[in-house]
């Protein structure tokens, strides 16, 4: 007679067996991962290329702007008038330091009066400052000065001390006075002319 037993018969579970060794998890078998590729700059969008001409034209408007505006006759004019200030501004300091240097007062008023004449021939046509002499030429300074100081207090350092004996006594205080009244005359000259050209349509610089 067969014998039967009541013990349950343990059978294979397909579970557990998958985690047997051999047939775990593999890393390897993965797929790579992808990531997205980076933006490109190129080509480049149809607004970027209107927004690129746009810049283009405008840089070069700019530019041929500047040029013309630099051959400008009225701007071409105040540049000079300025530089000429700056120059003659300069040269007077030089005639300044010159006379504490050698103490010279007749050379100083020669070389002065020099100046002045140099500096109205730069302002003025030459017909209308190359032929004033003795009084005409002091009421032209001052014309250009606003005051009647050259006609006046000034008229004798002028017009007499260039040719008076290297002996005879100057008045220094004077002449410093004059020094300075000619620093005056060649700011107020150049101011004028830059106010007449602005009044006349003339462009700042």
């Amino acid at each position: 007679m067969p014998v039967t037993s009541n013990n349950p018969v343990i059978t294979s579970n397909p579970v557990m067996t998958s985690t047997a060794p051999g047939n775990g998890f593999d890393p390897s078998q993965l797929a790579d991962i992808h990531l997205p590729q980076a933006i490109s700059f190129w080509p480049i969008a149809p607004g970027w290329w209107f927004t690129l001409g746009v810049v283009i034209i405008a840089l070069t408007a700019f530019w041929l702007w500047k040029k013309q505006h630099e051959r400008d006759p009225a701007v071409l004019e105040q540049r000079r008038l300025k530089r000429l200030k700056s120059e003659a501004q300069q040269e007077l300091e030089k005639l300044k330091q010159q006379y504490k240097a050698q103490q010279n007062a007749h050379k100083s008023i020669e070389a002065l009066s020099v100046f002045l004449r140099r500096f109205a021939l730069s302002v003025y046509p030459r017909e209308q400052v190359a032929s004033l002499t003795d009084e005409q030429w002091l009421k032209l300074l001052d014309r250009l000065s606003g005051t009647e100081d050259f006609s006046g207090c000034f008229k004798n350092l002028l017009l007499e001390a260039p040719y008076q004996a290297p002996d005879k006594t100057i008045d220094t205080q004077l002449l410093e006075q004059l020094f300075a009244a000619a620093e005056t005359l060649l700011a107020k000259t150049v101011q004028q002319k830059l106010s007449a050209q602005k009044d006349s349509g003339g462009q700042h610089v």
